[in-house]
């Protein structure tokens, strides 16, 4: 299968480290602006604390598996993410976040596709056994498609309960979690890298994650989150080509992270459904 190269010159990497939900969520959306103006962007990171993200229209009733939000494990944090799809729970893994113009990779279902195709080849360098992929007709973007896309549904609970066509898997579990947006003419994808199986933590009632796995599962020697990190940095700043250009974020972009952290950690916004 040939490796698609996107056309363009510059790569904006944008910070990683660890952060609070509503800052992480807030730097994904932000990276969209670098995508508005022709860069692929990309960025690595984790969450600090442990944090459970909601699908942008996942129902709640102002509870999770059951639990009042008024009565949830003190210090534990939740956000409601731009993107679609079910419940997650964000403790040992990586996080990434690739933002693109709409049509760059060829669309949502391609873009989804190249992602993985680059995610998937990262994890294998790790010595990570994946499963064989998904036909080209069955991968499409999880959690986050399109109405009418012919994707199935997710759980109304969890993100990792099982994995959907076209996902990353290892002994039939799921390893990656993805969720698309579309907005405004820029194509956000992010997704959690297991580093260790805590899924069952996406549900208040401690019930859950049988679907998922971690690389400590399948490997001996797991490697760090930050091997983990330089890995995948290398395969997805390579989807923008040979000769892209490495570049920060632009200061209007990062000046707009403020206003959109406010906006994530409102509880209008995360309980809103």
């Amino acid at each position: 299968m040939s490796t698609h190269h996107a056309s363009v010159v510059e790569v904006t990497v944008w910070p990683g480290g660890a952060a609070m939900g509503a800052r992480n969520m807030a730097l994904d959306e932000a990276a969209m602006q670098s995508a508005r103006r022709g860069s692929l962007a990309v960025r690595l990171y984790s969450w600090e604390p442990g944090c459970t993200s909601l699908g942008r229209n996942q129902p709640t009733g102002g509870q999770m598996g059951g639990t009042p939000r008024a009565e949830l494990v003190p210090g534990r944090d939740v956000v409601r993410r731009p993107t679609g799809g079910r419940a997650v729970f964000h403790g040992p893994e990586l996080t990434y976040a690739v933002a693109v113009p709409e049509r760059l990779l060829g669309g949502p279902r391609a873009t989804y596709r190249a992602i993985h195709r680059a995610l998937a080849g990262a994890l294998e360098r790790l010595g990570a056994p994946l499963d064989s992929p998904a036909t080209e007709a069955e991968a499409g973007p999880a959690g986050g498609s399109p109405a009418g896309s012919g994707v199935p549904p997710l759980n109304l609970e969890e993100c990792f309960v099982a994995p959907a066509p076209g996902e990353i898997t290892a002994r039939g579990r799921k390893l990656v979690g993805s969720a698309q947006w579309r907005h405004r003419g820029a194509l956000l994808q992010h997704g959690s890298i297991l580093l260790s199986n805590e899924q069952r933590r996406a549900s208040v009632s401690g019930e859950g994650g049988a679907g998922a796995i971690g690389l400590d599962e399948m490997l001996a020697i797991p490697p760090s989150r930050d091997e983990v990190a330089t890995s995948l940095a290398a395969s997805l700043i390579a989807l923008a080509g040979p000769t892209a250009e490495q570049t920060p974020p632009r200061v209007e972009e990062l000046a707009a992270v403020e206003a959109l952290a406010v906006r994530y950690r409102s509880p209008d916004w995360t309980w809103r459904r």
